[in-house]
């Protein structure tokens, strides 16, 4: 019972971290104001991270574990780049968390956005989980139904730019007073895989 109680705290440590880092910024919070929040003694906190920076790292490896759970299985949509149309192949290589995981997954990309100008760690956590899975994935894919003749000539950096800059800012709007709902989201998407033309269409 002790273990599964103070891994529950660990994980209100981490959660009520990522709403006061997005919420407040990093610089601006303590692990005093953190530990208040949580309802535990300030020192009781070091019983679960050395410090404020261990509790970013687990922040990030929380997302990183998340994100492996959706991603796409990129040898299926390669096999399926012979047969599948371009576009329903890309509408199947864009992935989500799931509901319950989004909004903290979404305030984990607004603290590593804030913190990337000054903090090279998350400016790799940001090019490595944002920009780089998504990019890889539609990189990869555009590059193969090129090579199928499934699709017309198209300059595929540019579009993977497009692509990962959607992601990214989608991500930092749904903290502002428009925020993109699912459907938005899904529909900006399948205008984009518009743009993609299959040959002979």
């Amino acid at each position: 019972m002790r273990s599964k109680r103070e891994g529950g705290t660990k994980r209100k440590i981490i959660e009520t971290a990522i709403l006061l880092f997005s919420e407040k910024s990093y610089n601006r919070v303590s692990t005093r104001d953190i530990a208040n929040v949580v309802g535990i003694r300030p020192a009781s906190l070091y019983s679960h991270f050395e410090s404020k920076d261990d509790i970013l790292e687990h922040i990030y490896k929380l997302y990183e574990e998340k994100i492996k759970n959706v991603l796409p299985d990129m040898n299926n949509l390669l096999t399926l780049a012979r047969t599948t149309h371009p576009h329903e192949l890309l509408k199947r290589a864009q992935f989500f968390f799931d509901p319950a995981d989004q909004e903290l997954m979404d305030r984990i990309i607004l603290i590593a956005s804030a913190e990337s100008r000054t903090d090279e760690r998350s400016a790799a956590f940001i090019d490595r989980n944002l920009i780089g899975n998504q990019g890889m994935i539609t990189r990869t894919l555009l590059k193969r139904m090129l090579e199928l003749g499934r699709i017309e000539p198209l300059d595929v950096d540019a579009f993977v730019t497009i692509v990962t800059n959607l992601c990214y800012s989608t991500a930092i709007r749904n903290f502002g007073k428009n925020p993109v709902g699912f459907y938005e989201w899904v529909r900006a998407n399948d205008f984009l895989n518009e743009l993609v033309r299959p040959t002979g269409a």
